[in-house]
């Protein structure tokens, strides 16, 4: 990997070539490259990504990053209700008098927010991703993106996808 690969990458999809690039984290590519801007462009080129656990923040923030925002809503529930009493007597020369009264009150109310968060948040990545080995069943989870692509079985621009290790 070097400076000169955006080039080769420009031309590589008309031509039908495809390239595979594996690292296990982003700082390793700016490391190689010796200049991030340069390595983003590079990077910036591939079509599909795939993601398996890590911790590293730089990588875990891209990922998400890349995946993107969707809205979220969130449901508000307020009850209330109460009770009241009053009473009273007047006591004088003339006749008692008396006075009373009771009530009661309820009240429900009901609001509906929306905010913007991570698809799939940084902290997923070394969180719930399976890494292998007997623990797993050699089994490995990963988080497959594709740039301008729907999944059919996810309807958004990413799926999980479990490896088996050989």
């Amino acid at each position: 990997m070097n400076g000169h690969d955006a080039d080769h990458l420009s031309v590589c999809r008309q031509q039908r070539v495809c390239n595979v690039y594996l690292t296990q984290d982003l700082p390793t590519y700016y490391a190689r490259i010796g200049d991030e801007n340069v390595a983003d462009a590079i990077i910036n080129k591939f079509g599909t990504r795939i993601f398996h656990s890590t911790t590293d923040v730089k990588t875990c923030q891209a990922a998400a990053e890349l995946i993107g925002k969707v809205t979220h809503y969130q449901t508000t529930d307020t009850r209330s209700g109460g009770a009241s009493s009053q009473g009273g007597i007047n006591i004088g020369r003339e006749e008692g008098h008396g006075s009373g009264g009771h009530g009661r009150n309820t009240g429900h109310s009901r609001g509906r927010s929306t905010y913007k968060d991570y698809d799939v948040p940084p902290d997923y990545f070394g969180r719930e991703l399976r890494t292998g080995g007997p623990a797993n069943k050699y089994r490995v989870d990963a988080i497959v993106v594709r740039g301008g692509y729907k999944f059919r079985s996810s309807g958004r621009n990413r799926i999980k996808a479990e490896f088996r290790q050989a």
